[in-house]
């Protein structure tokens, strides 16, 4: 394989390795990914005999962790807090805490795999359900409505849902 067709098959599936990692700081993940694609790059006559997928992800993942230290230092990287997290699962309902709890454990699960299948409003849908956020305050950043973030988180979890499933069958 050239290093064009590797540079175009593997840096979606690496972006969202970063965003996801970098808590989706969209400019932080996008520097990361181009960071590990100039590496392969200059180490591309070294690299043509070894499994590149996997090459990719240990320096991406490394990058991750280098980029996470120094963002972190400079505060760009902000971690929610545990009380702030239990204070804002307690807004939402039995039923949709279930969804979103089911949701983040297939996604811990499976990470790599399912993030790689998802649409990228999926993907941010996602990430505000990972980090808590109520549908009503989803709505208003996405500018839909709440019933319709209801209608996508449901959707979202028959897919993720389906995609495990299909993963899990693979083992």
């Amino acid at each position: 394989m050239t290093l064009d067709k590797i540079c175009q098959s593997y840096y979606t599936p690496i972006y969202r390795r970063c965003l996801h990692a970098l808590y989706y700081n969209q400019a932080l993940a996008e520097d990361v990914t181009q960071d590990v694609f100039h590496a392969l790059c200059e180490r591309w006559d070294d690299l043509q005999h070894t499994n590149i997928k996997g090459w990719l992800n240990r320096t991406a993942d490394h990058m991750v962790l280098k980029a996470k230290a120094r963002h972190t230092r400079q505060k760009d990287v902000v971690a929610l807090d545990e009380t702030y997290m239990e204070s804002v699962a307690e807004q939402f309902s039995m039923e949709e805490q279930m969804l979103i709890d089911k949701i983040n454990l297939d996604l811990d699960l499976y990470c790599d795999q399912i993030y790689a299948g998802l649409k990228e409003k999926e993907v941010r849908l996602a990430e505000y359900l990972r980090r808590k956020v109520k549908y009503a305050e989803i709505a208003r950043l996405t500018g839909s409505t709440e019933g319709a973030v209801t209608m996508a988180a449901v959707r979202l979890h028959r897919k993720v849902e389906a995609m495990v499933r299909e993963l899990t069958e693979k083992l």
